[in-house]
């Protein structure tokens, strides 16, 4: 798997006008595909699959975290490095708001479970 910066890079090197001439019909046949546009499509398709769905903001924090999320946010869940469960609150909207103030200064993970995702990101907590 990548990660978010890695897809964006690789995209960006392979739309690159300098490399139009990659996706010549000759060159897609080199390559054992039939036809380009499936592979412009697959391209495209885990584009569209590896944009970004959560947000956490601001990182670091000094207490309060906010969320927000494509899909309606369900449950987020904040575990220390260890892996225990510290913080577990259900939710019915695509935003909510995480106090941390409670916590000592240190990263945790944010695990964000979305009606399409679930995703976990790491929160700098620095007071």
């Amino acid at each position: 798997m990548f990660t978010e910066g890695q897809v964006e890079r690789m995209i960006a090197a392979l739309s690159h006008p300098s490399r139009i001439n990659l996706w010549t019909s000759d060159n897609i046949d080199l390559t054992g595909c039939s036809e380009s546009i499936g592979a412009i499509t697959a391209i495209n398709e885990f584009a569209e699959d590896s944009k970004l769905f959560t947000n956490i903001y601001p990182n670091p924090t000094t207490s309060i975290v906010h969320l927000s999320a494509l899909n309606k946010i369900e449950v987020v869940r904040v575990f220390d490095l260890s892996g225990k469960l510290l913080h577990n609150v259900a939710n019915n909207a695509a935003t909510i708001d995480i106090d941390l103030s409670a916590f000592t200064n240190g990263v945790y993970l944010v695990q964000i479970s979305t009606e399409k995702r679930e995703e976990i990101k790491k929160v700098l907590l620095n007071r």
